[in-house]
Protein backbone atom coordinates (compact mmCIF):
# COMPACT_ATOMS: atom_id res chain seq x y z
CA UNK A 1 0.00 0.00 0.00
CA UNK A 2 1.56 3.91 -1.08
CA UNK A 3 2.46 5.75 1.68
CA UNK A 4 0.07 8.63 2.43
CA UNK A 5 2.04 11.95 2.62
CA UNK A 6 1.36 13.85 5.98
CA UNK A 7 -0.62 11.22 7.57
CA UNK A 8 0.81 8.66 9.68
CA UNK A 9 -1.17 5.21 8.96
CA UNK A 10 -2.59 2.90 11.29
CA UNK A 11 -4.40 -0.30 10.28
CA UNK A 12 -7.37 -1.66 12.54
CA UNK A 13 -7.80 -5.31 12.99
CA UNK A 14 -10.02 -7.02 13.97
CA UNK A 15 -13.40 -5.61 15.81
CA UNK A 16 -12.88 -3.27 18.74
CA UNK A 17 -15.29 -2.21 21.46
CA UNK A 18 -16.43 1.41 22.45
CA UNK A 19 -14.06 2.53 25.16
CA UNK A 20 -15.09 4.62 28.00
CA UNK A 21 -13.79 8.56 28.77
CA UNK A 22 -12.10 8.90 32.33
CA UNK A 23 -12.77 11.95 34.32
CA UNK A 24 -10.19 14.30 33.47
CA UNK A 25 -7.55 14.69 36.08
CA UNK A 26 -7.21 18.24 38.33
CA UNK A 27 -5.07 20.74 37.45
CA UNK A 28 -4.45 24.32 38.35
CA UNK A 29 -6.82 26.60 36.90
CA UNK A 30 -5.51 29.20 33.39
CA UNK A 31 -6.97 32.51 33.19
CA UNK A 32 -8.38 33.38 30.23
CA UNK A 33 -6.91 36.48 29.94
CA UNK A 34 -3.07 34.89 29.29
CA UNK A 35 -4.54 33.84 25.60
CA UNK A 36 -2.86 36.62 22.85
CA UNK A 37 -4.79 36.86 19.47
CA UNK A 38 -1.32 37.08 17.91
CA UNK A 39 -3.03 37.80 14.40
CA UNK A 40 -2.19 39.14 11.16
CA UNK A 41 -4.66 41.85 10.00
CA UNK A 42 -6.87 40.44 7.72
CA UNK A 43 -9.40 41.19 5.28
CA UNK A 44 -12.37 39.25 6.06
CA UNK A 45 -14.17 36.84 3.26
CA UNK A 46 -11.13 35.95 1.84
CA UNK A 47 -7.95 33.96 2.08
CA UNK A 48 -5.76 36.90 0.97
CA UNK A 49 -4.28 39.02 3.93
CA UNK A 50 -3.10 42.42 1.52
CA UNK A 51 -1.76 43.22 -1.65
CA UNK A 52 1.74 42.26 -1.20
CA UNK A 53 1.01 38.86 -0.37
CA UNK A 54 -0.37 38.76 -4.04
CA UNK A 55 2.18 37.13 -6.10
CA UNK A 56 4.60 36.07 -3.13
CA UNK A 57 6.91 33.21 -3.47
CA UNK A 58 5.93 29.84 -1.59
CA UNK A 59 6.98 29.58 1.43
CA UNK A 60 9.88 27.69 1.70
CA UNK A 61 8.25 24.06 3.59
CA UNK A 62 10.13 23.55 7.09
CA UNK A 63 10.72 20.00 7.85
CA UNK A 64 8.36 18.10 10.10
CA UNK A 65 10.57 17.79 13.77
CA UNK A 66 11.84 14.25 14.76
CA UNK A 67 10.25 14.95 18.48
CA UNK A 68 6.72 15.18 17.01
CA UNK A 69 5.25 12.13 17.98
CA UNK A 70 2.47 11.82 14.92
CA UNK A 71 2.56 14.21 11.73
CA UNK A 72 -0.92 16.34 12.24
CA UNK A 73 -3.39 17.00 9.34
CA UNK A 74 -5.58 20.02 10.16
CA UNK A 75 -8.45 20.47 7.61
CA UNK A 76 -10.52 24.11 7.64
CA UNK A 77 -13.31 24.11 5.58
CA UNK A 78 -14.40 27.72 4.62
CA UNK A 79 -17.34 28.16 2.54
CA UNK A 80 -17.58 31.97 3.40
CA UNK A 81 -13.84 32.68 3.24
CA UNK A 82 -11.13 31.64 5.71
CA UNK A 83 -9.02 34.79 6.29
CA UNK A 84 -9.14 35.21 9.91
CA UNK A 85 -8.83 31.18 10.58
CA UNK A 86 -5.63 30.63 8.11
CA UNK A 87 -3.99 34.01 9.67
CA UNK A 88 -4.44 32.82 13.05
CA UNK A 89 -3.33 28.91 12.26
CA UNK A 90 -0.39 30.79 10.83
CA UNK A 91 0.30 32.31 13.97
CA UNK A 92 -0.29 29.89 16.29
CA UNK A 93 1.10 27.29 13.95
CA UNK A 94 2.55 23.43 15.04
CA UNK A 95 5.84 22.78 14.20
CA UNK A 96 4.02 19.05 13.64
CA UNK A 97 1.15 20.13 11.61
CA UNK A 98 0.33 20.67 7.56
CA UNK A 99 -2.52 23.14 7.54
CA UNK A 100 -4.89 22.14 4.55
CA UNK A 101 -7.14 25.37 3.87
CA UNK A 102 -10.21 24.80 1.75
CA UNK A 103 -10.65 27.55 -1.53
CA UNK A 104 -14.52 27.06 -2.22
CA UNK A 105 -15.33 26.94 -5.97
CA UNK A 106 -16.13 30.35 -7.58
CA UNK A 107 -19.39 31.08 -7.39
CA UNK A 108 -20.76 32.39 -10.94
CA UNK A 109 -19.22 28.86 -11.73
CA UNK A 110 -19.33 26.10 -9.35
CA UNK A 111 -17.74 23.31 -11.52
CA UNK A 112 -14.67 25.87 -11.18
CA UNK A 113 -11.86 26.42 -9.24
CA UNK A 114 -10.98 29.93 -7.10
CA UNK A 115 -7.48 31.19 -8.18
CA UNK A 116 -4.72 32.11 -8.54
CA UNK A 117 -4.76 34.52 -5.80
CA UNK A 118 -5.78 32.39 -3.14
CA UNK A 119 -3.53 29.43 -3.22
CA UNK A 120 -0.43 31.20 -4.18
CA UNK A 121 -1.53 33.53 -0.36
CA UNK A 122 -1.77 30.01 1.46
CA UNK A 123 1.27 28.92 0.20
CA UNK A 124 3.04 32.24 1.18
CA UNK A 125 1.81 32.00 4.25
CA UNK A 126 5.12 30.46 6.80
CA UNK A 127 4.51 27.22 8.08
CA UNK A 128 3.22 24.05 6.18
CA UNK A 129 0.32 25.28 4.27
CA UNK A 130 -0.97 24.16 1.12
CA UNK A 131 -4.29 25.19 -0.74
CA UNK A 132 -7.06 22.85 -1.17
CA UNK A 133 -9.48 22.96 -4.65
CA UNK A 134 -13.08 22.41 -3.68
CA UNK A 135 -15.11 20.34 -6.56
CA UNK A 136 -19.08 20.68 -5.41
CA UNK A 137 -20.35 17.26 -6.55
CA UNK A 138 -23.74 18.43 -7.27
CA UNK A 139 -22.31 21.48 -9.74
CA UNK A 140 -19.91 18.10 -11.53
CA UNK A 141 -23.07 16.18 -11.83
CA UNK A 142 -25.10 18.03 -14.35
CA UNK A 143 -21.79 17.63 -16.51
CA UNK A 144 -23.13 14.34 -17.89
CA UNK A 145 -21.23 14.96 -21.54
CA UNK A 146 -17.73 13.50 -19.38
CA UNK A 147 -17.96 10.37 -17.60
CA UNK A 148 -16.92 10.55 -13.72
CA UNK A 149 -13.49 9.56 -14.67
CA UNK A 150 -12.78 12.63 -17.30
CA UNK A 151 -14.57 14.79 -15.01
CA UNK A 152 -12.20 14.25 -12.04
CA UNK A 153 -9.23 14.62 -15.08
CA UNK A 154 -10.93 18.15 -16.34
CA UNK A 155 -10.84 19.24 -13.05
CA UNK A 156 -7.43 18.60 -12.25
CA UNK A 157 -6.65 20.49 -15.68
CA UNK A 158 -8.36 23.46 -14.33
CA UNK A 159 -6.86 23.70 -10.79
CA UNK A 160 -3.51 23.70 -12.78
CA UNK A 161 -4.85 26.46 -14.88
CA UNK A 162 -5.93 28.31 -11.41
CA UNK A 163 -2.27 28.23 -9.99
CA UNK A 164 -2.74 24.92 -7.79
CA UNK A 165 0.85 23.39 -7.00
CA UNK A 166 0.52 19.91 -6.56
CA UNK A 167 3.87 19.31 -6.89
CA UNK A 168 4.23 21.21 -3.43
CA UNK A 169 1.59 19.66 -1.85
CA UNK A 170 -1.59 21.33 -3.19
CA UNK A 171 -4.56 18.99 -3.53
CA UNK A 172 -8.47 18.68 -4.25
CA UNK A 173 -11.72 18.14 -2.13
CA UNK A 174 -14.89 16.78 -3.22
CA UNK A 175 -17.35 18.68 -1.39
CA UNK A 176 -19.33 16.41 -0.67
CA UNK A 177 -20.59 13.24 -1.39
CA UNK A 178 -24.29 12.78 -1.42
CA UNK A 179 -26.55 10.92 0.97
CA UNK A 180 -26.93 8.14 -1.57
CA UNK A 181 -23.31 6.97 -1.85
CA UNK A 182 -24.96 5.08 1.43
CA UNK A 183 -27.73 3.33 -0.01
CA UNK A 184 -27.28 3.40 -4.22
CA UNK A 185 -24.28 1.09 -5.72
CA UNK A 186 -24.76 3.19 -9.01
CA UNK A 187 -23.21 6.01 -7.16
CA UNK A 188 -20.64 4.87 -4.97
CA UNK A 189 -19.01 3.40 -8.75
CA UNK A 190 -19.30 7.36 -9.98
CA UNK A 191 -17.61 8.16 -6.60
CA UNK A 192 -14.48 5.90 -7.12
CA UNK A 193 -14.15 7.14 -10.71
CA UNK A 194 -14.57 10.48 -10.07
CA UNK A 195 -11.69 10.06 -7.64
CA UNK A 196 -9.32 8.00 -9.67
CA UNK A 197 -9.66 10.45 -12.26
CA UNK A 198 -8.89 13.46 -9.51
CA UNK A 199 -5.56 11.18 -8.14
CA UNK A 200 -4.33 10.61 -11.83
CA UNK A 201 -4.98 13.76 -13.52
CA UNK A 202 -4.29 14.55 -17.20
CA UNK A 203 -1.63 12.53 -18.98
CA UNK A 204 1.89 13.45 -17.16
CA UNK A 205 0.39 14.82 -14.42
CA UNK A 206 1.78 14.13 -10.66
CA UNK A 207 -1.00 11.80 -8.88
CA UNK A 208 -2.53 13.50 -5.78
CA UNK A 209 -4.13 12.06 -3.22
CA UNK A 210 -6.91 14.18 -1.84
CA UNK A 211 -9.83 15.03 0.83
CA UNK A 212 -13.58 13.54 0.45
CA UNK A 213 -16.55 14.83 2.48
CA UNK A 214 -19.42 12.95 3.76
CA UNK A 215 -22.63 14.84 4.59
CA UNK A 216 -24.32 13.04 7.61
CA UNK A 217 -27.60 13.18 9.34
CA UNK A 218 -27.87 16.02 12.22
CA UNK A 219 -26.67 16.08 15.65
CA UNK A 220 -30.07 16.85 16.67
CA UNK A 221 -31.15 13.40 14.92
CA UNK A 222 -32.94 10.36 17.32
CA UNK A 223 -34.61 8.44 14.53
CA UNK A 224 -32.02 6.36 12.94
CA UNK A 225 -34.23 3.66 11.50
CA UNK A 226 -33.13 4.17 8.04
CA UNK A 227 -30.02 5.80 8.24
CA UNK A 228 -28.24 3.05 10.59
CA UNK A 229 -29.19 0.05 8.12
CA UNK A 230 -27.73 1.98 5.19
CA UNK A 231 -24.37 2.82 6.48
CA UNK A 232 -23.96 -0.49 7.54
CA UNK A 233 -24.96 -1.62 4.11
CA UNK A 234 -22.09 1.07 2.90
CA UNK A 235 -19.66 -0.30 5.46
CA UNK A 236 -19.70 -3.39 4.30
CA UNK A 237 -19.03 -2.65 0.33
CA UNK A 238 -15.31 -4.02 0.75
CA UNK A 239 -14.51 -3.07 -3.42
CA UNK A 240 -15.70 0.32 -2.36
CA UNK A 241 -13.72 1.18 0.43
CA UNK A 242 -10.38 -0.44 -1.17
CA UNK A 243 -10.19 1.72 -3.97
CA UNK A 244 -10.75 4.84 -1.63
CA UNK A 245 -7.97 3.42 0.03
CA UNK A 246 -5.87 3.87 -3.54
CA UNK A 247 -7.05 7.42 -3.96
CA UNK A 248 -7.67 9.31 -0.81
CA UNK A 249 -5.89 10.82 1.65
CA UNK A 250 -8.06 11.99 4.41
CA UNK A 251 -11.86 10.88 4.48
CA UNK A 252 -13.78 13.62 6.55
CA UNK A 253 -17.13 13.05 8.10
CA UNK A 254 -19.75 15.97 8.60
CA UNK A 255 -19.47 16.47 12.33
CA UNK A 256 -20.95 19.82 12.87
CA UNK A 257 -21.15 19.50 17.11
CA UNK A 258 -24.00 21.45 18.04
CA UNK A 259 -23.03 23.26 21.66
CA UNK A 260 -26.52 23.06 22.91
CA UNK A 261 -26.35 19.05 22.46
CA UNK A 262 -22.89 18.76 24.51
CA UNK A 263 -22.42 21.95 26.45
CA UNK A 264 -25.09 20.92 29.61
CA UNK A 265 -24.37 23.14 32.39
CA UNK A 266 -23.06 21.12 35.49
CA UNK A 267 -21.74 18.49 33.24
CA UNK A 268 -17.81 17.13 33.57
CA UNK A 269 -15.73 17.79 31.47
CA UNK A 270 -15.44 14.13 29.93
CA UNK A 271 -18.99 13.75 29.94
CA UNK A 272 -19.53 16.71 27.76
CA UNK A 273 -16.03 15.06 25.30
CA UNK A 274 -18.17 11.54 25.49
CA UNK A 275 -21.28 13.04 23.66
CA UNK A 276 -19.04 15.24 21.30
CA UNK A 277 -17.31 11.53 19.85
CA UNK A 278 -20.51 9.98 20.22
CA UNK A 279 -21.57 12.06 16.97
CA UNK A 280 -18.02 12.78 15.69
CA UNK A 281 -17.16 9.31 15.51
CA UNK A 282 -19.87 7.47 14.69
CA UNK A 283 -19.15 6.08 11.50
CA UNK A 284 -15.79 4.37 12.64
CA UNK A 285 -17.55 3.25 15.88
CA UNK A 286 -20.32 1.65 14.00
CA UNK A 287 -17.57 -0.11 12.15
CA UNK A 288 -15.27 -0.89 14.79
CA UNK A 289 -17.52 -1.59 17.05
CA UNK A 290 -19.25 -4.23 18.96
CA UNK A 291 -20.64 -7.28 16.67
CA UNK A 292 -19.07 -5.76 13.50
CA UNK A 293 -18.64 -8.52 10.71
CA UNK A 294 -15.44 -9.55 9.13
CA UNK A 295 -17.24 -7.73 5.52
CA UNK A 296 -16.42 -4.16 7.28
CA UNK A 297 -12.48 -4.97 7.92
CA UNK A 298 -12.04 -3.16 4.64
CA UNK A 299 -13.81 0.02 5.80
CA UNK A 300 -12.10 -0.48 9.32
CA UNK A 301 -8.86 -0.24 7.50
CA UNK A 302 -9.43 2.74 5.47
CA UNK A 303 -10.78 4.36 8.61
CA UNK A 304 -7.95 4.16 10.52
CA UNK A 305 -5.50 5.35 8.06
CA UNK A 306 -7.85 8.42 6.15
CA UNK A 307 -10.95 9.13 8.76
CA UNK A 308 -11.33 12.41 10.47
CA UNK A 309 -13.82 14.26 12.30
CA UNK A 310 -15.03 17.71 10.35
CA UNK A 311 -15.66 19.59 13.40
CA UNK A 312 -18.08 22.58 14.02
CA UNK A 313 -16.23 26.11 14.46
CA UNK A 314 -19.28 27.70 12.68
CA UNK A 315 -20.31 30.12 15.65
CA UNK A 316 -23.92 31.42 15.63
CA UNK A 317 -25.56 28.92 12.98
CA UNK A 318 -29.17 27.71 13.41
CA UNK A 319 -29.55 25.03 10.84
CA UNK A 320 -26.98 23.57 8.57
CA UNK A 321 -24.01 24.00 10.55
CA UNK A 322 -25.98 22.67 13.92
CA UNK A 323 -27.22 24.72 16.73
CA UNK A 324 -24.09 27.17 17.63
CA UNK A 325 -26.16 30.47 18.15
CA UNK A 326 -24.36 31.03 22.14
CA UNK A 327 -22.39 33.20 23.75
CA UNK A 328 -18.73 34.14 21.90
CA UNK A 329 -17.59 32.72 25.28
CA UNK A 330 -19.41 29.55 25.42
CA UNK A 331 -18.59 29.33 21.25
CA UNK A 332 -14.48 29.38 22.44
CA UNK A 333 -14.97 26.40 25.02
CA UNK A 334 -17.02 24.70 22.78
CA UNK A 335 -14.67 24.37 19.92
CA UNK A 336 -11.72 23.66 22.54
CA UNK A 337 -13.83 20.76 24.01
CA UNK A 338 -13.82 19.53 20.51
CA UNK A 339 -10.09 19.60 19.88
CA UNK A 340 -9.67 17.89 23.45
CA UNK A 341 -12.57 15.20 22.85
CA UNK A 342 -10.75 14.24 19.48
CA UNK A 343 -7.41 14.13 20.58
CA UNK A 344 -7.88 12.21 24.21
CA UNK A 345 -10.21 9.53 21.48
CA UNK A 346 -6.91 8.87 19.48
CA UNK A 347 -5.35 7.93 22.68
CA UNK A 348 -7.21 4.74 23.03
CA UNK A 349 -8.64 3.83 19.50
CA UNK A 350 -6.65 3.50 15.97
CA UNK A 351 -8.51 6.39 13.99
CA UNK A 352 -8.38 9.54 13.62
CA UNK A 353 -4.84 9.55 14.92
CA UNK A 354 -3.19 12.98 13.70
CA UNK A 355 -6.48 14.38 12.00
CA UNK A 356 -8.79 16.90 12.38
CA UNK A 357 -11.27 19.40 10.89
CA UNK A 358 -13.16 22.08 11.62
CA UNK A 359 -15.91 24.39 9.29
CA UNK A 360 -15.64 27.77 10.10
CA UNK A 361 -17.28 31.03 8.85
CA UNK A 362 -16.08 34.41 8.15
CA UNK A 363 -19.35 35.95 8.21
CA UNK A 364 -19.68 35.53 12.00
CA UNK A 365 -19.86 37.99 14.71
CA UNK A 366 -16.70 41.38 14.17
CA UNK A 367 -13.68 41.31 13.44
CA UNK A 368 -12.33 41.39 16.67
CA UNK A 369 -14.34 38.49 17.67
CA UNK A 370 -13.49 35.91 14.88
CA UNK A 371 -9.89 36.70 15.41
CA UNK A 372 -10.38 36.00 18.94
CA UNK A 373 -12.76 32.60 18.19
CA UNK A 374 -9.65 31.55 15.58
CA UNK A 375 -6.74 32.25 17.93
CA UNK A 376 -8.59 29.55 20.40
CA UNK A 377 -9.21 27.08 17.90
CA UNK A 378 -5.48 27.35 16.70
CA UNK A 379 -3.80 27.34 19.93
CA UNK A 380 -5.86 24.00 20.90
CA UNK A 381 -5.05 22.67 18.22
CA UNK A 382 -1.08 23.84 18.56
CA UNK A 383 -1.16 22.57 22.34
CA UNK A 384 -3.09 19.35 22.41
CA UNK A 385 -0.89 18.13 19.68
CA UNK A 386 2.37 19.23 20.42
CA UNK A 387 5.63 16.99 20.93
CA UNK A 388 4.84 15.76 24.92
CA UNK A 389 1.32 17.30 25.53
CA UNK A 390 -1.92 15.54 26.47
CA UNK A 391 -5.32 15.74 25.55
CA UNK A 392 -6.38 18.48 28.58
CA UNK A 393 -3.17 20.80 26.79
CA UNK A 394 -6.10 21.08 23.90
CA UNK A 395 -8.16 22.70 27.16
CA UNK A 396 -5.06 25.34 28.41
CA UNK A 397 -1.67 25.63 27.87
CA UNK A 398 -0.89 23.97 31.65
CA UNK A 399 -3.17 21.44 31.28
CA UNK A 400 -6.68 22.87 33.36
CA UNK A 401 -9.66 21.91 31.93
CA UNK A 402 -11.18 26.10 32.15
CA UNK A 403 -11.18 26.51 28.75
CA UNK A 404 -12.73 23.57 27.66
CA UNK A 405 -15.96 23.84 30.48
CA UNK A 406 -18.32 24.95 27.94
CA UNK A 407 -22.11 25.82 29.64
CA UNK A 408 -24.85 26.83 27.52
CA UNK A 409 -28.74 27.23 29.23
CA UNK A 410 -31.36 24.60 28.15
CA UNK A 411 -28.42 22.36 26.87
CA UNK A 412 -29.01 18.53 27.13
CA UNK A 413 -27.08 15.38 25.67
CA UNK A 414 -28.43 13.33 22.96
CA UNK A 415 -27.23 9.80 23.86
CA UNK A 416 -28.99 8.18 20.79
CA UNK A 417 -25.77 8.22 19.13
CA UNK A 418 -24.40 5.45 21.90
CA UNK A 419 -26.50 2.91 19.80
CA UNK A 420 -23.54 3.22 17.27
CA UNK A 421 -21.07 1.50 19.40
CA UNK A 422 -22.53 -1.75 18.59
CA UNK A 423 -23.42 -2.86 15.31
Amino acid sequence: MRLRAAVVAVLLAGCVGEDSLQAPPTAPEDSEASETATLDSETPGDVITDAAEVGAPDYPLPPIPMACPRVVSVFALNPNGGGTLAAAFEANASPCADYLVHVPALAADRTRPRGPEQPAAIRARKGRFFAVAELDFGAWSLRTELTWFDRGVEFRKRMDAAGYNVMRGDTWVIHELPPTVRTDAAVRKEVIDLVRGLYSGPPGSMTSAGVVLVSNVGHETTNFASYKPALRTWLTDSAFFTEMNKFVRLWGQGAHTSASLVCATGATVAARAERVNDFAMHPGRLATGSGAPGSALMARTFFGETYFPLLNAVWKSTAAFGATDVTLDAMKHHVSLQVYATRLWLETHPFPDGRIGFAWDESAGTTAERAELATRLAQSIRDGYAPGATASRACSPSGAYSFCDCSVTGAAFNDAWKTFSTW
